[in-house]
Order: C-alpha cells, then sequence, then structure tokens
C-alpha cells in the first residue's frame, strides 16, 4: 500500500475545505468557541454555550445541504440562495434557546443533532429507488466515522502522552487545560474534516463492495448476541407472566435498545439477504421483526404504566413515540419485505424534528401533564381553591408532600418557576440565582412554603421510590455493658446486584455464620444446632411510623436494640444504621445496614 505524499494529503484538504466550506467554518468556529469557555470558566458561559450549539448544528447542517445542492446540480445562485436558508434557520434556533439555560434546551439540541445526522444519511437519495445505492453510502459514512474516531483517538493519545513526558523530563508545567483543548481541536477540526475527505461524490460508479470484516463482525458477533438479547427478553416474559407481575420500568430502555441494535444488525447485512448462499438472512430478517411484537406489547404495558402513575416527561414521551414508531417500522417491514430500507431513517428525521417545536412537542406535552398533575395534587388535598393556591391546614400525608415535590422539581428545573404563577396572585420571584443548582432549590423551597409545605430534596425523581436512612444516637465513646455476653463483634453488610457483601473478614465463634437475604430482608445467625432471624420490615415501619420522615438519625433503642434467644444462643443486636428504600409505605429494599452484635453461648457452638 502506497502512503500519500504530503502534497497529495493538502490537496485533498483543500478540496474537502472548497467542497464543505460553510460546514468546515462551523467546525472551527465551535472547536475555538469550546477553547474559549475552558479558558473563562463562569464568564457568559450560558451565551457561549448558545454559539456553541448553533455552531455544532451547523457543521451537520451545511454537510446536507452540500449534498442537496450536488443532487439536484444547483448552479450557483441556487447554492448561495440555499446557503442563506440555512443560515438563517440557524439563526432562528439561536434565539429559541433559553436566556436562563433550561433542560430543554439540550434536549432539543440533541434531537436536532440527531435529525440532522439522520439527514445527511438519506439526502443524496429523496425521491431514488436505488436502496443498494443508499446503503452503499452509509456503509462509506459508517466506515468513515468509525476511522476519523481511531485516528482522533489515537493522534490525541501519542500528543498527551507527549505532553506528559515534557512534564516529567523536563518539568515544564504545562496546564492540564491543554489536554481538553487538544482533544477540541482533534475532534471538532481534524475529525470533522478527515470524515468528510472521504465522502464520495458520485455513488453511481461506485461498485457495491461487502467488506469481509463488516461481515464476520455482523454475522458472528452482532446476530448472536442479538440472538441472546431477545432470548432473555422472551424469558422475562414468561417470568412476570407466571409471576402475574408487572415489567420494571427500566424494560422499556431494554427493550428499545435491543429493537434498535437488532434492526442495525439488519441493516448492516442489507445488501446480502439477496445472495443464494445468504437465505437464512431473509429468514432471520422475517423472524426478528415478528418476534419484535411480543417485546412491543411489552413496551407499552409498561409505558402506560408509568404514564398512568406519573404522567409524561420527557424520557416517558420518547419511549412512548419510539414504540409507536418500532411498532410501524415492524408492520411496514413485513409488508414490504425489508426492502425500503429508506424508510428508517427518514421517519426518525421527521419524528426527532417534529418532537422539539410546536404544541405535540416532548416539552408542551410533558409541561402539560405535569401540570395538570400538580393542579389535580392541590385540589384533592384542598390546596387550591378557586383556582388559586391557599396555604395548607393541617398536615399533609409525606408521599403527597413528596410527589408535590418532585412535580415542582421537575417543572423548576425542565422550564421554569414561572409556569407556577397562574396559580398564585403573590409574583413570584424568578429572578435567576448566580448558582443554578442553588437557584432551583430556593424556588422549589419558595414554592412548597407558600402552600404551607415544606420541599423535600431526597425524594427519588418521580416514582414514589423514597430512599431512607436510620441511625441511633452517635454513642460511640459511651463503654458499651458486656456483661453476660461472650463475644463482641460488628457488622456491616451492603447489597450490590442482590449479593450481600462485608467490608472485611471478620471473627465469628466457632461455626456461627450470618446471612442477609436481600428478596427477604431478613438477616440470619445460623449456628450448628440454631438459627436466629432478625426481620427489618416491621423494625423499618414501625421507625417511619413515629414522625413520617425518611431521615431519622436518633431512633430510640426500643427500635434498634433486638434481643434473640434460642435453646443454646442468647444475642443482643445493637442496629446502628439502616439504609434502603421505600415504596410509598411499603418497605422495598434494605440496601445496607450496620450493627453491633453481643453473643451468649450456652454451650460450645
Amino acid at each position: 500500500m502506497k502512503l500519500p505524499s504530503l502534497n497529495a494529503v493538502l490537496v485533498s484538504a483543500k478540496n474537502t475545505f472548497l467542497r464543505f466550506p460553510i460546514a468546515l467554518i462551523f467546525a472551527i468556529t465551535a472547536t475555538f468557541l469550546m477553547i474559549f469557555m475552558l479558558e473563562n470558566q463562569g464568564n457568559n458561559e450560558e451565551k457561549i454555550v448558545k454559539f456553541v450549539f448553533t455552531t455544532v448544528l451547523g457543521i451537520s447542517s451545511f454537510i446536507s445541504i452540500t449534498f442537496l445542492c450536488e443532487k439536484y446540480k444547483f448552479d450557483d445562485t441556487k447554492i448561495i440562495f440555499a446557503n442563506i436558508g440555512g443560515l438563517l434557520l440557524l439563526v432562528l434556533y439561536h434565539f429559541t434557546i433559553s436566556e436562563k439555560f433550561q433542560i430543554v434546551d439540550g434536549y432539543r439540541f440533541a434531537m436536532l443533532l440527531l435529525g440532522l445526522h439522520l439527514l445527511i444519511s438519506f439526502a443524496l437519495f429523496v425521491g431514488d429507488a436505488n436502496y443498494l445505492g443508499f446503503w452503499q453510502f452509509n456503509k462509506i459514512l459508517f466506515i468513515r466515522l468509525v476511522l476519523s474516531g481511531l485516528y482522533s483517538v489515537v493522534i490525541y493519545g501519542g500528543i498527551s502522552l507527549a505532553i506528559v513526558a515534557i512534564n516529567v523530563l523536563f518539568d515544564a508545567k504545562i496546564n492540564g487545560e491543554i489536554f481538553a483543548e487538544i482533544w477540541f481541536v482533534i475532534v471538532g477540526i481534524f475529525n470533522t474534516w478527515f470524515f468528510l475527505a472521504g465522502m464520495p461524490k458520485n455513488l453511481e460508479t461506485e461498485a457495491i463492495v461487502y467488506p469481509t470484516p463488516l461481515k464476520i463482525f455482523t454475522q458472528f458477533v452482532l446476530l448472536p448476541l442479538v440472538t441472546l438479547y431477545l432470548l432473555i427478553l422472551y424469558a422475562y416474559i414468561i417470568k412476570i407472566s407466571i409471576n402475574q407481575e408487572l415489567p420494571d420500568g427500566i424494560i422499556s430502555w431494554l427493550v428499545l435498545c435491543f429493537s434498535v441494535s437488532g434492526i442495525f444488525s439488519l441493516l448492516l447485512i442489507y445488501p446480502l439477504q439477496d445472495k443464494e448462499d445468504h437465505a437464512w438472512i431473509r429468514i432471520f430478517s422475517r423472524v426478528f421483526y415478528w418476534a419484535l411484537f411480543p417485546l412491543i406489547v411489552l413496551l407499552f404495558v409498561a409505558i402506560f404504566q408509568r404514564l398512568d402513575a406519573y404522567g409524561i416527561t420527557e424520557n416517558r414521551y420518547y419511549v412512548l413515540i419510539l414504540t409507536v414508531w418500532l411498532l410501524a417500522i415492524t408492520i411496514f417491514m413485513i409488508i414490504n419485505k425489508m426492502k425500503n430500507i429508506k424508510i428508517i431513517p427518514i421517519s426518525l428525521f421527521f419524528l426527532a424534528i417534529l418532537s422539539v417545536y410546536g404544541p405535540w412537542s416532548a416539552f408542551s406535552v410533558s409541561l402539560k401533564s405535569q401540570i395538570s398533575r400538580f393542579e389535580k395534587l392541590l385540589v384533592e388535598n384542598k390546596i387550591l381553591i378557586n383556582g388559586k393556591v391557599v396555604k395548607v391546614k393541617e398536615n399533609l400525608d409525606i408521599i403527597k408532600t413528596n410527589e408535590i415535590s418532585s412535580i415542582v422539581n421537575y417543572i423548576n428545573e425542565n422550564h421554569g418557576m414561572e409556569n407556577f404563577q397562574i396559580f398564585f396572585d403573590i409574583q413570584l420571584d424568578t429572578a435567576k440565582i448566580k448558582d443554578k443548582h442553588r437557584s432551583t432549590t430556593e424556588h422549589n423551597e419558595r414554592v412548597m412554603n407558600l402552600m404551607g409545605l415544606k420541599y423535600n430534596s431526597n425524594n427519588n425523581g418521580q416514582d414514589s421510590l423514597l430512599s431512607f436512612s436510620f441511625s441511633t444516637e452517635q454513642k460511640n465513646n459511651i463503654p458499651m455493658i458486656v456483661h453476660g455476653y461472650d463475644y463482641l463483634f460488628e457488622e456491616y453488610v451492603y447489597t450490590y446486584d442482590t449479593v450481600p457483601h462485608r467490608d472485611s473478614l471478620r471473627f465469628y465463634p466457632d461455626s456461627l455464620q450470618s446471612f442477609f437475604s436481600y428478596s427477604e430482608m431478613k438477616y440470619k445467625l445460623v449456628s450448628s444446632t440454631d438459627t436466629l432471624i432478625l426481620d427489618f420490615a416491621p423494625i423499618c415501619n414501625k421507625v417511619l411510623s413515629i414522625n413520617n420522615d425518611y431521615y431519622q438519625y436518633s431512633c430510640p433503642d426500643s427500635l434498634m436494640v433486638h434481643s434473640l434467644s434460642s435453646r443454646n444462643l442468647n444475642i443482643k443486636i445493637i442496629l446502628t444504621n439502616i439504609n434502603g428504600t421505600f415504596h410509598y409505605k411499603t418497605l422495598k429494599y434494605v440496601n445496607s445496614f450496620t450493627a453491633k452484635i453481643l453473643l451468649f453461648s450456652k454451650k460450645s457452638i
């Protein structure tokens, strides 16, 4: 293989710039904006981020515009007007970003970036039935993306090691920020330039070549993994059917990730399905899409369960529309016999774009849903009368308080405090505080206080899974009476992936062993002749009932000290800390506990 000369590399770089001038100018601008923001932290960061978002979107936008101009053979005048139109759309987007940067701006940027990348994948093939040409182009994009990423990582690693060597050998004391700045330059400028340099102009002259490494990777790595994942998900369906359980919330993302991975795998081997020696691919494709239907049903059950309990948020909105999209694509691909693969990026492009603006957008629908939940809760608890908030007269149930706190936090953090103004006669102070985290917390407390409620920042999202921590008063310096017992030892157990762990090896007399059952939430001390059990459920429920507080650090000894006895053993368990999770007021998990244990053996254990 002959390496290109320096002159050839420079000529290629020049030609690439002449073909994609505006896209590369945006890439260079975004890079230097990131470096400037890094070197001037705390100074106008939100304004700089707005420009970074705009310029990054400009890269993808003008790559697509270039492709469209080439496809329709625009003359210079039309190219100028197309570029002006693209610039105007970017300016319009720039002014839609909130002055007080919010999470919805991040969602909108991510969806627009995804949509514009999808546009690049099919811009050259709008109205074209050349499916193999479409596949060939995207194969080139994929390989170019992998190569540019690999080159970028290697170059960055080499330069970084060189800087470290200079620092160590010559005590140069080069600022650590240089590593981030080099990364910005490599990813923003080199990676983009190198990627675009490999974009073909005329695919009609390109022969359809299927790379052997890609074939091996897809057939012997991706497809077996997809099959394994499918079997696991089907086993889960059987499990919850037998146990008559509702699916866990995380199953939605698992099924979506599996489905997307499976579809991506089938797209990679698309040209092979019509070859006689690869008939199994056609069979696998049809079986795969038919096999998706039970998983799609599971998806709908899982997402509607969450929507009914907690309303719509941006995450649930996207899970719902992706589930509907997956059902539509599955039906289409079965009917179409997997021929028109362009429908996948085109449909995702329109979903991404439509989901960020308008009354049907993720943000409008989510805000409306959570405001409706907020209003319903206030009416039910007599806090909202004639459309206006009045201070609660009685102590509200801790679960309701946490649920209201969760909604208040969500709306303040994602959409802004001004959305509560309609419920109050008093003018809310929505001024931005310098510390954004402090601003959100203070706004949450302000809204809750006006309702006569205390804001609880410890609630776990909007799913009513509430973490707790119960402890005794700190008495470590007070001597412990051990009279009447043979042994004193400490126990610390924490659970991870349902497996109990201890912080270190401990001394246990003779054959005495301890066990903690994650599912039963019971601690067991077992000898050759006796078994003693401490059940955490009644303990935690009694502690919670004292004052409905999930964080109690002075629990009474009557609830934290427990004596157990059997024919041969007397044991006192002094619990010093218990941590876990309640679902509403039902104990869900005990994640960890610490205890001092006194043991008396009536005979040798």
